[in-house]
């Protein structure tokens, strides 16, 4: 008991560190977008990163299998290193009890994973779609801030409204600036947006352009009646399949899409024991070699395996795959073939002295 606690101490921390980083390199894709929507115009910045911690659990489906599979490499890494692992066996410790040992941590965050993708992550999943509802019904008015100087689109736009019509459909007093070389006033204008692209135009009414820099080469004044200019793209929400349909409607649905989502909520927390079969074989080095020499072609392992159970995934959805060869089918295919050549050295020394 005392070493099932020392070596799941071990693990955890580099375990938990480590999927940390993976949720937020994960995440930082999304979130350089939503950031450029809500510093453009296009959302409200203050429900961005609340809508942020909703995604965490979704990411967490393939982030923690993957962090578990480095915090054993590095845990047991440095204990070969350090001789720790020789003392352990020196007083009859055997390499299947080690195996046996990772598998306590291992059920533990597989438990947690199955709460995670049963109820946590479509519950988080409901809500990021509520709050990106709320937000696709906001106006573009909604988001206009009078008075203040605001950067709009992703080309360093900067716009100053004065103030908004009482029932905040018109603009009035706008300041656009596109360059130093390039800036417009209007007395009055409209945010449209076109139905087709769903791309916004700033609509400026009764205003000035100027063009060039005063007392600097060419300058010119233009009056117009109506300008348009466009300020931002179509916003981009992300795309999550069937991951916010609870789990109880998943069991009462036909639709194969459905299935293959409810098998992949419960089958992937499988993946820890897939990590921990590829891990601790790996895990073994010669302390004159360094702890880390094994982790590139450990996460190479894994990174194939985690590629290869995605895109089964999407056949099965589709079902191109039937759902008898779902992706338990590669899990356990993926344990046999570790098991195999973990005993293959074994075998081969037992026949050769045989």
């Amino acid at each position: 008991m005392i070493i099932v606690r020392y070596l799941s101490r071990q693990i955890f921390f580099p375990t938990f560190a480590i999927t940390g980083v993976i949720v937020v390199m994960t995440m930082s894709n999304w979130l350089r977008r939503w950031l450029e929507d809500a510093v453009s115009g296009q959302g409200a910045s203050g429900e961005l990163f609340v809508i942020i911690l909703y995604y965490v659990p979704l990411f967490l489906q393939e982030a923690l299998p993957a962090g578990f599979l480095l915090g054993i490499l590095i845990a047991y890494g440095r204990m070969y290193s350090e001789y720790e692992m020789t003392a352990l066996f020196a007083c009859g410790f055997q390499y299947q009890q080690l195996v046996k040992v990772t598998l306590v941590p291992a059920g533990l965050l597989a438990v947690f994973l199955w709460v995670n993708n049963l109820w946590l992550s479509p519950w988080a999943q409901q809500h990021a779609a509520q709050a990106w509802a709320e937000q696709d019904s906001l106006t573009p008015f909604d988001l206009i801030n009078v008075g203040r100087f605001m950067k709009v689109g992703n080309n360093g736009q900067v716009m100053y409204v004065g103030g908004k019509s009482g029932d905040g459909q018109l603009l009035s007093n706008i300041f656009l600036v596109n360059s130093p070389e390039e800036i417009y006033y209007a007395q009055g204008g409209e945010i449209r947006v076109d139905r087709n692209s769903g791309a916004r135009y700033l609509v400026l009414t009764q205003g000035v352009q100027q063009q060039g820099i005063p007392f600097q080469g060419e300058f010119n004044l233009t009056d117009f009646r109506e300008y348009g200019v466009k300020i931002a793209e179509q916003q981009k929400r992300p795309r999550t399949r069937n991951r916010n349909i609870s789990t109880v409607d998943l069991f009462k649905s036909d639709n194969i899409k459905h299935k293959a989502e409810l098998m992949w909520r419960i089958l992937t927390p499988l993946n820890i024991l897939v990590a921990v079969f590829i891990a601790v074989p790996l895990s073994k080095i010669n302390p004159r070699q360094g702890r880390f020499l094994k982790v590139f072609p450990a996460v190479l392992l894994y990174a194939v395996f985690n590629f290869l159970l995605n895109d089964w995934d999407k056949n099965v959805s589709k079902g191109r795959i039937p759902l008898e060869y779902g992706i338990h089918i590669l899990q356990f295919g993926t344990v046999a073939l570790c098991l195999f050549f973990t005993a293959l050295p074994s075998w081969l020394r037992k026949r050769k002295h045989g």
